[in-house]
């Protein structure tokens, strides 16, 4: 009966041992600036899913459930929605700035490449799959700079064109066809 004791007791030792230690709650008092940036920050970055916020809170040390959580998210939506897009704009513009480094990369590696070839070409050699190679190279340039401009938009020069100028140019060069609106030549009078 005794070695079921010990074993009870390690048991449940064990079991105490397993669980959360007692973590900090969140202030009955509102949270400063910095803690409600902070806090509505992380729940940007987990999408927005209370759930999620509460497990990295608790990694943190802070204990909140996640009524707590969308309480604080819908008393600041104003505060999360601005957050959120410049979270998103941030990531945005990383991502936009990776693939602007990639098309760079990928121009100089082409050029470089070519060069070399010209040089092997100019000794004589002819390398083996010169095709393959530059258009692979090419490739990684085009895919890069599509995905840029889906990201950031196509570059448009705006700079003060008057409308009907460019509407002008566009008929000059065919791509417009000038349609002509019809006349009415009636009045209107006042039915009796």
């Amino acid at each position: 009966m005794s070695s079921m004791d010990d074993w009870t007791a390690k048991a449940q030792a064990e079991r105490e041992a397993r669980e959360p230690q007692p973590v900090e709650t969140l202030p009955a008092a509102p949270l400063s600036e910095a803690e409600l940036t902070e806090r509505l920050a992380l729940l940007v970055a987990v999408g927005g899913s209370p759930r999620r916020a509460q497990k990295r809170l608790a990694d943190q040390g802070v204990k909140a459930t996640q009524a707590e959580i969308q309480a604080l998210r819908d008393e600041h939506s104003g505060m999360y929605l601005a957050l959120a897009a410049e979270i998103d704009r941030a990531q945005e513009e990383a991502i936009a700035q990776q693939f602007r480094e990639l098309v760079v990369g990928a121009n100089r590696v082409t050029a470089a490449y070519i060069d070399h070839l010209a040089g092997q070409i100019e000794d004589g050699e002819m390398p083996k799959d010169i095709e393959r190679t530059v258009g692979a190279l090419a490739k990684v340039a085009q895919v890069s700079t599509d995905k840029l401009l889906a990201i950031t938009g196509r570059p448009v020069s705006g700079q003060g064109a008057d409308p009907l100028e460019s509407a002008r140019q566009l008929v000059a060069m065919g791509l417009l066809v000038p349609v002509e609106r019809p006349s009415v030549e009636s009045t209107a009078e006042e039915e009796k």
